[in-house]
């Protein structure tokens, strides 16, 4: 079995993710995805076939997580930002599987008083057990087996004082290898026998004494109901002999297997794994090095305001950062020394008097920042966008902002539950369509956020349309946020 397709490095999350496995012949498989810390993530079955294709995209997706970073002008890591992860191809084998339950189930059975049950297929015969049996110390149990006549020529047994068979205790060990068995000839077979045969003497021995007694009792017409007991207690130790000896075999032949089923629970065990691979939280396919954003790289932004830049690298890069001012340049460089998607802040707090600044990141672009102080009461908002980054924009216009109250009738004396909901109208400024497009995605983002003193608060957005272009004149776009709790009072 091998892994026939697999994604290239970088793969989309808003694709599909294709994985075909295929094998020589038709079989019952199972595919598991894990993460590169070898944690579940998601698992498909396929039965009876020789090749299938699964796509891994919709385990992947539900594990992203977006979470604007604060700090200042620097690289930051882009935790949670992508996904890596492998897929694995196995069978899972039924006989392994039960050989772990049963060993486990005995596990557990050793641990409960005698008279406790465990499986409910063994009830019978764990009822019957008496306290301590499993032990391999000699027990001590009341026995009249022993009365059995000597010989089966059909000779009555000796009578004990009561006219019962003899009541003297006799001690029998677990595994009854010295228990004298008794032959249709009368004679004692005194020979040790070997360990995998002793048992099944004994177990012989056991019932055929049994038999004898019951057959004598019968006739001399001496059988009692408390004799009938006796025997029955009898033929159940013989029969919970048997099952513990079924166990100890089972255990002894499979002891391999056991210890395979628990280092795997579920009997699964590998056949192939493909590759690993690390996914992007975009919808198109990007190659390194790339900066991976929506928004024109030619941009403004506040004296005060920050951004964040999305790098895949091929490699180790150097980012030159570029402030310039009417009375001084200042320039910063940061390294980023591996390869993968990496985050850049820039922060206009540590560049107070620039006017223009430039972020150089070789082969990855260059950004440049015009300084222009916001309005007051604008409103900068950042977004989860398409690309698989996080952007910012301010929008300098707040139309109005409103306050609905939601009622809830009650029919106690409590009175009615209500609700608060705020929701804010925003407008952006004229933009050309290169701008607006980009803007738009706000409407169907998955996470908004409300940028205020430096810290980003959950939003949602209420529209549903905004218009991006208008023939032979600059458009704006507007929209409606609100709260994504409401806040309740009685």
């Amino acid at each position: 079995m091998t892994f026939r397709e697999i994604p290239p490095q970088h793969a989309p999350l808003g694709d599909a993710l294709y994985y075909a496995v295929g094998s020589d012949r038709a079989q019952t498989f199972e595919v598991r995805i894990r993460s590169d810390s070898g944690e579940l993530l998601g698992a498909k079955r396929f039965a009876g076939v020789a090749e299938a294709r699964f796509d891994l995209a919709p385990y992947l997706r539900r594990i992203v997580r977006f979470t604007p970073v604060a700090g200042g002008t620097g690289p930051v890591a882009a935790t949670g930002r992508t996904v890596t992860a492998t897929a694995e191809a196995g069978e899972r084998s039924e006989q392994e599987s039960t050989a772990a339950v049963m060993e486990e189930a005995s596990s557990d059975a050793d641990e409960l008083p005698g008279d406790a049950v465990h499986d409910p297929d063994r009830a019978a015969v764990t009822k019957s057990r008496p306290e301590g049996l499993e032990s391999t110390a000699p027990k001590t149990i009341t026995n009249r087996v022993e009365s059995a006549p000597a010989e089966a020529g059909g000779e009555a047994a000796k009578a004990a004082p009561n006219g019962h068979g003899s009541t003297a205790p006799k001690t029998i060990p677990d595994e009854l290898d010295s228990t004298p068995a008794e032959t249709d000839g009368g004679e004692a077979n005194e020979d040790r026998v070997s360990e995998g045969t002793a048992e099944s003497h004994s177990e012989s021995a056991l019932r055929s004494a049994a038999s004898h007694a019951a057959r004598s009792k019968a006739e001399s017409g001496t059988v009692s109901e408390e004799e009938h007991g006796e025997e029955r207690k009898t033929e159940s130790i013989a029969a919970t002999f048997q099952q513990s000896n079924t166990e100890s075999d089972t255990a002894k032949s499979g002891s391999v297997t056991a210890l395979a089923a628990r280092a795997e629970p579920d009997g699964w065990h590998l056949l192939t794994t493909a590759p690993q691979r690390t996914f992007l939280a975009c919808e198109t396919p990007v190659a390194a090095p790339a900066l991976l954003t929506t928004i024109p790289l030619c941009r403004m932004i506040g004296p005060a305001e920050c951004d964040e830049l999305t790098l895949l690298t091929a490699g180790p890069i150097r980012v030159a950062v570029t402030a310039r001012s009417p009375y001084s340049d200042t320039a910063e460089v940061h390294r980023i020394q591996s390869a993968g998607l990496h985050l850049f802040r820039v922060d206009l707090g540590d560049f107070p008097d620039a006017e223009t600044l430039t972020v150089e990141a070789e082969a990855c672009g260059t950004v440049c920042y015009t300084v222009v102080p916001p309005p007051e009461g604008a409103c900068r908002l950042a977004w989860r966008s398409q690309a698989g980054s996080i952007e910012h924009y301010t929008f300098p216009v707040v139309l109005d902002t409103t306050v609905r109250v939601v009622r809830q009738r009650a029919t106690s004396t409590g009175g009615a539950a209500r609700w608060k909901e705020r929701t804010t109208t925003l407008r952006s400024a004229y933009e050309v369509r290169e701008v607006l497009e980009p803007l738009s995605e706000i409407l169907s983002a998955p996470q908004v956020w409300l940028l205020q003193n430096g810290s980003y608060t959950p939003v949602e957005v209420a529209s549903d349309q905004a218009t991006v272009q208008r023939h032979g004149a600059m458009s704006f776009l507007e929209i409606v946020l609100r709260s994504k709790t409401r806040t309740p009072w009685n």
